[in-house]
């Protein structure tokens, strides 16, 4: 696990809970704003996704110098 995938579903909750928090109390800029932070999460989550995947594919393919004769 790296920064982005510890630190997405925390937004993601986040954003949550002040959509939800907007919505009880009829505050629209609330609701925006808890939206807008959970797609932040799940980006930050598909980054973190994505980085781990390119890690180990570059791990699985490091190429072994060739002589060259």
């Amino acid at each position: 696990m790296n920064a982005h995938q510890l630190i997405g579903p925390v937004n993601f909750c986040a954003g949550f809970l002040l959509e939800k928090a907007g919505q009880l109390t009829g505050n629209k800029r609330w609701q925006h704003t808890g939206v807008s932070r959970q797609m932040r999460g799940t980006s930050q989550s598909l980054i973190g996704d994505a980085q781990n995947i390119i890690k180990r594919c570059t791990k699985r393919q490091q190429v072994r110098p060739q002589l060259i004769a």
